[in-house]
């Protein structure tokens, strides 16, 4: 028996559900991209494995722990007069590093130089400028033991200090005339120990010294500079001497004072 005829209303409810049911369907757009973003491989950098990994952080570890090379610290006297060339010891552990002269923050020179105005505040911020202060202040720096770096002093024999005056071609007073003469001849006006011990140890057998201006006769054999340099000793600056603020910055003022009233040109850096 035939199938009875379809309202046309039937007809097209079926057809449209058989349409529906053979045909895909369309995923909105935003899942559509979600799912071709999880479907796609990742194009992300592959994380290292474990090894690789592990090498390098071992690799900078190293990196972090390898040892600084120290800068050295040459001397400070150009070949142009100077009105003041400060004397220490010999350079710091720290000085050597850093490549600047008494760059240890517990030393107190470049706190007493801003004080006295030897290294004006609006030329000089510390001792990262010291190579500016021949230039711009006149002011040089030197040590007894140049080249030879180590913060206890006390570990140096006054026989070594001796040795590092008067070696023929690298001692201090062969540094001071090789200064003087690269200064045509100019030698500087002050000249000022910044401690005791590498002052009174010129001498073949230990004096009771004063702080502040020598007299020349006082001065030690075979002294190499004449009398239009005046030479004074100066309190240790290093915080690990024992002194008072007024022990320690009081003779500083009273060099500062006359240090600049030594007439005196900058010159071009």
């Amino acid at each position: 028996m035939p199938a009875p005829a379809l309202n046309p209303f039937d007809a097209f409810r079926l057809t449209s559900a058989a349409a529906t049911a053979t045909t895909p369907s369309k995923v909105p757009r935003r899942l559509t991209s979600a799912a071709a973003t999880a479907a796609t491989p990742s194009k992300r950098r592959k994380i290292a494995p474990a090894a690789a990994r592990k090498e390098c952080a071992t690799n900078a570890a190293a990196a972090d722990e390898a040892p600084r090379q120290p800068a050295g610290l040459p001397e400070m006297l150009p070949a142009h007069p100077l009105r003041l060339v400060i004397v220490g010891h010999n350079p710091s552990e720290r000085a050597w590093m850093d490549g600047h002269y008494y760059a240890n923050p517990s030393n107190h020179m470049w706190k007493i130089l801003e004080e006295t105005n030897l290294a004006p505040k609006n030329l000089i911020s510390g001792a990262q400028d010291d190579y500016k202060m021949p230039a711009l202040c006149g002011v040089g720096f030197t040590d007894v033991g140049t080249g030879v770096p180590g913060t206890q002093s006390s570990k140096f024999s006054d026989a070594d200090l001796r040795r590092w005056t008067l070696d023929a071609e690298s001692g201090f007073y062969a540094r001071l005339r090789r200064h003087v003469s690269l200064a045509g001849g100019t030698p500087p006006r002050v000249l000022a120990f910044a401690g005791k011990r590498q002052y009174t140890v010129l001498f073949s057998k230990k004096n009771q010294v004063d702080v502040g201006p020598q007299s020349h006769a006082s001065l030690p054999p075979d002294w190499p500079l004449d009398e239009s340099t005046s030479v004074w000793v100066m309190p240790s600056t290093s915080g690990a001497s024992a002194l008072t603020r007024e022990q320690r910055y009081g003779p500083w003022h009273e060099l500062a004072s006359h240090v600049l009233a030594i007439d005196w040109k900058q010159r071009a850096l």
